[in-house]
């Protein structure tokens, strides 16, 4: 089930991708530490699930 649910973000995330706007340069220090922020997020809870 879990493996259902990566290859479902995977490709729902590729398809967001693809159809998002270009974001300006004014932006992308906010956008680099948003996906930092949310990998540190999605590693947290793996973790946590591990270590349980």
């Amino acid at each position: 089930m879990i493996y259902l649910s990566i290859i479902l973000g995977c490709i729902i995330g590729a398809i967001i991708g693809v159809n998002a706007p270009v974001i300006s340069y004014t932006y992308s220090s906010y956008l680099s530490i948003a996906i930092v922020a949310a990998l540190d997020t999605v590693f947290g809870g793996i973790a946590s699930v591990v270590k349980r």
